[in-house]
């Protein structure tokens, strides 16, 4: 999560930590403390909870809370109990307040209101390794024919504070709460993970070939046969997408199928290597629902790299 999005929700939440109340009562002749606002409290925990900062404080909170209450709204408990649990909400609320006073000393702005990405870049080594991931994300950004518009562009935004998070908006006519490009560049992004995913699995295939005992027509044959049907995918992914976006692909300069290989490529390594895109926090719901679907996508092709690795490095053995 960048900085951005924790201060956003952590403006958004931060009131209704403190709808948690309690009140002296009496019952059945025994003092209590009855607790109200517990579901609207807990609803903004289990979101804060998710900002790594928070997740083990807002934890604490909930833990607080005796489980036989935790579905309920308001309950009694003893002095005790109570005074463990406002202790615990009330670190929670001045963590908050005191990230989201940080923040806004570091100038991050709350008034954005296009729908827009926030991309994640790899981790890298190296200044060099760094410009190539921008490099690479730019040419898919402004090359690849499904993400151009005539009436509406993605643009660059600003880089998250302390972070290698990127936010992009669109920009362009008839913005209200969908856009056309971020339908398409989830659909892009989405195609270009199935299609590296399966450029993993060919990969793995080759490498279980060169260990089999066939004859070498046979292994050329059926390293023909794997390449082929790699191929055959791409070439079906990008009819797919061009029904997706609506935007049919003459490729009348000869070229255009070509940079679409190479954006799905170039896209398909960076998420390969860490690269990860979502909604802005601030999007409207229509667009975060685009993205979702990929967060396990994005867990697919991490285990899929790391069974290739493992197979690379027990043939390297043998």
């Amino acid at each position: 999560m960048n900085l951005r999005s924790i201060y956003l929700t952590c403006i958004k939440y931060k009131n209704d930590i403190k709808m948690l109340q309690a009140q002296n009562a009496t019952v059945n002749g025994r003092s209590v403390k009855h607790v109200t606002g517990w579901a609207e409290c807990r609803n903004a925990l289990m979101e804060l909870e998710k900002v790594p900062a928070l997740t083990s404080e807002c934890e604490d909170v909930i833990k607080a809370v005796p489980s036989i209450f935790q579905p309920l709204d308001e309950f009694d408990v003893s002095s005790e109990e109570w005074g463990k649990i406002k202790s615990e909400r009330d670190y929670v609320f001045r963590t908050v307040a005191d990230i989201e006073d940080l923040c806004e000393k570091l100038g991050i702005e709350d008034n954005l209101s296009q729908p827009g990405v926030d991309v994640k870049l790899p981790f890298y080594n190296d200044f060099s390794e760094f410009v190539s991931y921008v490099n690479d994300l730019e040419f898919v950004l402004t090359k690849c024919p499904f993400l151009q518009s005539t009436e509406q562009k993605i643009e660059f935004k600003n880089v998250d504070v302390g972070s290698t998070w990127l936010t992009f908006v669109i920009a362009g006519a008839a913005i209200v709460t969908g856009s056309a490009l971020i339908n398409n560049l989830t659909a892009f992004v989405d195609k270009a993970i199935i299609v590296r995913s399966h450029h993993l699995t060919v990969e793995k295939q080759k490498l279980d070939l060169e260990h089999q005992k066939y004859t070498q027509a046979e292994k050329e044959a059926i390293l023909k046969y794997i390449t082929d049907s790699h191929k055959t995918l791409v070439e079906l992914t990008i009819k797919e997408l061009e029904e997706l976006t609506q935007h049919p692909i003459e490729n009348r300069d000869g070229d255009e199928i070509l940079r679409i290989e190479q954006c799905m490529d170039r896209m398909g390594t960076l998420i390969e290597k860490g690269l990860q895109i979502h909604a802005s926090i601030d999007s409207p719901p229509e667009t975060k629902a685009l993205f979702s679907p990929l967060e396990m996508k994005y867990l697919e092709i991490e285990k899929k790299t790391q069974l290739l690795e493992t197979k690379k490095e027990s043939n390297d053995e043998e």
